[in-house]
């Protein structure tokens, strides 16, 4: 059964099978039976890194990082997947950061969801494919059997597991929406 948390520097954690661990320095290092393997992450002002951690493998992203980390038990493995696109800080109040893992249906994957994308990952294929909306205010609703479902003020977005192929629908307008609710909005997605 997959679970996960937030893994804060100078901590570590147990998924059951091993130990994760991140120091301050960025070093992330996963202790297992077999042995030990770390990977040297640049974390950048990331305060953390979000783990998703299966009975076999992890995946694992900073906060606020570009590098997205694929851990495996046996071995182990540790290894630096891919490099996100990530929301710029800007100083605006619209530079939170958010990434979260969702598990996928009845498959040994996961979907990644952070602020400006979403993406499909695998154990061994690494990001399957990404898909980056560029919507800050978008958030996952559901992970189905055939699509992920994201949804945000003026759009939502349904994109294919099998590809990354996405449709866009506009949302009506609502001109009764002020700026207080909004805060609500990116609030309640983490923002």
């Amino acid at each position: 059964m997959p679970n996960g948390t937030a893994l804060w520097k100078d901590d570590d954690w147990n998924p059951g099978w091993g130990r994760l661990a991140v120091a301050r320095n960025g070093v992330l290092t996963l202790t297992t039976s077999d042995g030990i393997a770390s990977a040297d992450l640049n974390l950048g002002g990331s305060a953390f890194v979000d783990v998703f951690a299966t009975e076999h493998w992890l995946a694992a992203v900073g906060h606020a990082a570009s590098e997205l980390v694929i851990g495996h038990r046996e071995g182990p493995r540790v290894d630096v997947a891919a490099n996100l696109p990530r929301l710029e800080r800007t100083g605006t109040g619209l530079d939170a950061h958010a990434a979260r893992f969702h598990p996928r249906p009845h498959h040994d994957q996961c979907v990644l969801a952070w602020e400006i994308g979403v993406a499909l990952i695998d154990p061994w294929a690494g990001v399957v494919w990404s898909f980056v909306h560029d919507d800050v205010d978008q958030r996952l609703l559901s992970v189905g059997e055939c699509a992920v479902e994201l949804v945000g003020l003026r759009r939502s977005f349904s994109v294919m597991l099998a590809d990354g192929a996405a449709t866009a629908e506009a949302l009506p307008e609502n001109s009764d929406v002020d700026v207080e609710t909004v805060a609500e909005w990116r609030r309640s997605i983490g923002r």
